[in-house]
């Protein structure tokens, strides 16, 4: 069973430190003695009393946000951690407020914002490491975790959106039903266009801490494409393709990009490179396809492609109904039917 670390009293810097020298507060030194012996809500009512009358004193910010890291409220402790840092006009408790930010961010960041990204919570997650990235603006991994969260998330609400149009074709639905369903797919889609842009203003802060950083370049690139914003994509992809030529992932991207434009010859170059460099590469396998099928109408050529494709991935039903239109096209009756076959397989499987 998992175990946060920080489930319970935290202790080392972050949590007990010894009091500088002098006298502090009665209300202070009660709160400090709640603290250290975990009863973290009367120490916070403790703190909020010598707040109430030393309001800029650092060091009682400082152990209320102590405090509320204990309870898991991590936006109150960064209130209250940037306060301290804001009231220490001398700089005398630097030391200990940066090391309490940086204790906190490592918690939120691994016991909190990894824990959900890998557990599929990705909301949770981005909120995570939306935080860790107001603890500490200079970890580019909070911003590059933020960007990650955002895109699976639109990716997910893509394909909610997707199956919720596929359901508005069912011809007994209402008109009601129909404008409910669409409803529906509006604000998902909303919520897909606030997330790329998320994703893209995330992983741009990433770069701007590591320019040269080959996977938040190739994420940032795939945010871009996701966005419909072709030419900062391309702009992006002409660098990775000079750093890594002999990417197949690279090349596979930038061909995305030549496509999407609607420029298709460039497009099949790329795709062609790709596949040379990975002959299964099925996502680069399934679009020259596309493009032989749909826009030069040369079925002939798509065919093998499509063939080569439901190889690798053989319960993509919209493959197999691109093979039977194509088989039907140039006279390939019986393949055509065996395709067919192939779907009304799939779907009663599923």
């Amino acid at each position: 069973m998992y175990l946060r670390r920080g489930a319970g009293l935290l202790v080392g810097g972050l949590l007990i430190m010894l009091a500088v020298a002098g006298c502090k507060a009665p209300e202070f030194e009660g709160g400090i003695v709640h603290l250290n012996a975990g009863r973290f809500d009367e120490a916070i009512a403790h703190f909020e009393l010598a707040l109430k009358d030393d309001p800029t004193n650092p060091e009682i910010h400082l152990y209320m946000a102590k405090a509320y890291v204990n309870k898991n409220d991590f936006e109150n402790a960064l209130e209250h951690l940037n306060i301290a840092e804001e009231k220490d006009v001398s700089a005398k408790m630097s030391d200990k407020i940066a090391d309490a930010r940086e204790e906190v961010w490592f918690r939120v960041y691994h016991d909190f914002a990894l824990f959900e990204f890998e557990s599929g919570d990705l909301g949770k997650a981005l909120e995570y490491f939306q935080l860790c990235s107001k603890l500490d603006p200079s970890k580019k991994e909070s911003f590059f975790g933020s960007g990650a969260s955002a895109t699976l998330l639109s990716q997910e609400k893509n394909i909610e959106a997707a199956n919720l149009e596929e359901q508005m074709k069912d011809p007994q639905l209402t008109e009601e039903e129909v404008a409910e369903l669409q409803a529906q797919v509006d604000a998902l889609d909303e919520e897909i266009d606030e997330l790329q842009l998320v994703a893209i203003d995330s992983f741009k802060h990433a770069l701007s801490m590591d320019p040269e950083n080959v996977e938040y370049l190739t994420n940032l690139s795939s945010a871009y494409l996701d966005a419909g914003m072709m030419e900062e994509a391309s702009l992006i992809l002409e660098q990775l393709l000079t750093m890594n030529p002999d990417n197949p992932e690279i090349t596979y991207k930038v061909a995305r990009s030549h496509h999407l434009a609607g420029e298709l010859e460039s497009a099949k170059g790329f795709y062609t490179q790709t596949m040379e460099m990975d002959p299964e590469h099925s996502d680069a396998i399934y679009y020259i396809g596309c493009i032989y099928m749909d826009n030069d109408l040369d079925y002939n050529s798509a065919i093998p492609h499509f063939e080569k494709y439901v190889e690798i991935i053989p319960d993509d039903i919209v493959a197999w109904a691109r093979l039977v239109q194509a088989y039907g096209k140039i006279g390939e009756t019986e393949k055509a039917l065996e395709a067919s076959k192939k779907i009304e397989e799939l779907e009663s499987s599923q």
